[in-house]
């Protein structure tokens, strides 16, 4: 979008730093006037409030929505969702003899 801007009016950076400016919410004169430039800019508003309205709504979607799932906070948690196969423990061999060690002691 910044290459086509660069045909009107500016460079390719400049118009690529206004172009993110004005997905970050800040204002922005572009372009030259003419009616080319302004169905570009058109179309980049429109695509900006798109993609931001789309992030806002997937954010605030994830805040207010409580976590649904119990999290797991012992090890007793831990062996009993393991046991009913909702989840799958993986664990290096050391761990495993330090458990069954610790097991017999007590």
């Amino acid at each position: 979008m910044s290459i086509l801007f660069a045909k009107f009016k500016g460079s390719v950076g400049y118009n690529l730093f206004k172009l993110l400016g004005i997905v970050v919410g800040q204002s922005s004169t572009m372009g030259n006037g003419s009616s080319s430039c302004k169905i570009l800019l058109t179309a980049w508003l429109l695509f900006t409030t798109v993609i931001s309205f789309s992030y806002s709504v997937t954010l605030l979607s994830r805040i207010i929505q409580p976590n649904k799932v119990a999290p797991i906070r012992t090890f007793h948690d831990l062996s009993r969702t393991v046991q009913s196969g909702d989840h799958k423990l993986y664990t290096m061999e050391l761990y495993v003899h330090l458990f069954s060690i610790l097991e017999m002691i007590t």
